[in-house]
C-alpha cells in the first residue's frame, strides 16, 4: 500500500478486508479428544439432575416495613 506517495507500507492480508471470512473456528482440539469430551458431558448428565429436589427450609421473606430510626438527626 502506499502511503503518502513516497511510502510503502506492509500489512498481512489478514489484518485487512480484502481476504474471504473464515468460515470455520479453528482449535487446537482433535476429534478424537472432542469426542471423549462430548462422551463425558453425556455421562455427567445422567448425574447432574436438571429439576434437583429441595433441601431444607426456604429463606424468609423480605419485610415491607421500613426500620425506625433509633437516634435524632444532629
Amino acid at each position: 500500500m502506499a502511503y503518502r506517495g513516497y511510502m510503502r507500507l506492509r500489512i498481512p492480508l489478514e489484518a485487512t478486508q480484502l481476504t474471504p471470512p473464515q468460515r470455520y473456528l479453528s482449535t487446537k482440539l482433535t476429534l478424537e479428544s472432542v469426542t471423549e469430551l462430548v462422551t463425558l458431558v453425556f455421562q455427567c448428565e445422567v448425574l447432574c439432575l436438571s429439576n434437583p429436589v429441595q433441601s431444607g427450609v426456604a429463606s424468609p421473606r423480605p419485610s415491607n416495613k421500613r426500620s425506625l430510626t433509633n437516634s435524632k438527626p444532629s
